[in-house]
């Protein structure tokens, strides 16, 4: 079985800028008939109107922040190729599921 999968770097949101850019990111999204998807600087309201106009993915992820709202690094699944079994997300800090945690070097700065 191939599988395809594809990375999107989508910039973090600004004032209105993803909602001028989110009909030619989600026309290259279904148009990359890819499997799985990931993504880097989504946040959770990108997330939800990118969702809307893919409706071939679900999404799972959520932002880095303590209550997992924000920024993230989510992933999207063709729902007609798979069945979610199980999710998790792990923090790069010395309490990886301790959500908004971080290593003493990067206060302030979250990573999933």
């Amino acid at each position: 079985m191939e599988l395809k999968v594809v990375t999107f770097n989508i910039r973090i949101q600004s004032a209105s800028d993803f909602t001028a850019r989110v009909d030619r990111i989600s026309k290259r999204v279904n148009d990359s008939s890819a499997d799985i998807i990931c993504f880097q600087e989504l946040s959770t309201s990108m997330q939800k109107l990118l969702a809307e106009k893919t409706p071939d993915y679900v999404f799972v992820g959520g932002g880095r922040d303590a209550t997992r709202l924000g920024e993230g690094t989510p992933i999207a699944y063709r729902r007609d190729r798979f069945v979610l079994q199980e999710f998790r997300t792990r923090w790069l800090s010395d309490k990886p599921t301790v959500p908004n945690s971080c290593f003493e070097c990067d206060q302030g700065h979250p990573r999933i």
